[in-house]
């Protein structure tokens, strides 16, 4: 059994459980108005999943074309990077991703947990922008990888954990991970990937934000627009519209009907969103 360490973050989109809850059978086709109504239930919970999987791989391809991303490494680095890509593993209302964080510095693992940090921020972005909210959470512990796509161990528990403490529209993640691109950030290279994956550590540090003890990652913030988002400003400025425009409504929702801590979890989420509407305008 082959234990390592990995990086693992959790996606999970919310609601869904409510959602599905007491369906049975697909209805008849003849029956018109139950299979209108089914239809539009597996519209707000499986076309949902399907729409996260599908851009993860659309995402995963533009991460690889990505002028800010490429301009990032050497030709030698770049070759390392390749090979260092993140796995995922899908599960019933969400996802995965994960990839080890390897002893040997020239396999360049930290840009795949560059590239998660990537996929996460935009995935919660993108869930607020359609109106279908997700939370996520990331930690760096040990592990056992099975089958080349399943993880178990600490990390998946850990990792867990995070994702509880993010609540809404949020990647929470957790202190290892923190101290541990810490320690990168910090230590003094030798060599061209040791200093590659430092950049990287620092890249990873400035897409955080920092919450009393807790970290998230700033997917509005700074280092994320100019890395994601700066070669396609006017699609990510309509899909902040988007986002911010349901944040708002859920406010108004959640206070009509009284549900105090969905209304609270919003308000955060809407302060966020205007702390970082400069990086929108």
């Amino acid at each position: 059994m082959d234990i390592k360490n990995f990086a693992a973050c959790f996606i999970d989109l919310l609601g869904q459980k409510n959602t599905l809850l007491g369906q049975g059978l697909v209805p008849e086709v003849t029956d018109l108005a139950s299979y209108q109504k089914f239809e539009s239930s597996v519209g707000n919970s499986v076309g949902h999943i399907k729409n996260l999987h599908d851009n993860f791989e659309l995402l995963s391809k533009q991460y690889r074309r990505s002028t800010e991303i490429s301009n990032f490494y050497t030709k030698e680095q770049s070759d390392a990077v390749e090979k260092a890509n993140c796995v995922i593993q899908r599960w019933s209302d969400g996802m995965v991703l994960y990839t080890s964080v390897d002893n040997d510095h020239r396999k360049l693992s930290i840009s795949a947990v560059h590239e998660i940090f990537m996929y996460a921020g935009i995935f919660c972005f993108l869930g607020l922008a359609q109106k279908q909210p997700l939370r996520g959470g990331m930690e760096i512990s040990w592990g056992w990888e099975r089958n080349g796509c399943e993880i178990y161990g600490a990390v998946v528990a850990n990792a867990y954990k995070e994702e509880q403490k993010a609540k809404l529209g949020r990647i929470s993640v957790g202190s290892i991970c923190v101290a541990y691109l810490l320690d990168l950030l910090q230590s003094s290279p030798m060599d061209l990937y040791q200093d590659a994956n430092r950049r990287c550590a620092k890249s990873c540090l400035e897409m955080l934000y920092q919450e009393n003890d807790n970290f998230y990652i700033d997917y509005l913030g700074a280092e994320f627009y100019k890395k994601f988002f700066s070669q396609n400003k006017d699609f990510w400025g309509e899909q902040y519209q988007l986002a911010l425009g349901f944040t708002k409504e859920q406010i108004l929702q959640h206070k009509a009907s009284k549900c105090l801590e969905l209304e609270s979890r919003y308000e955060k989420v809407l302060e966020y969103f205007e702390l970082r509407t400069a990086n929108f305008v």
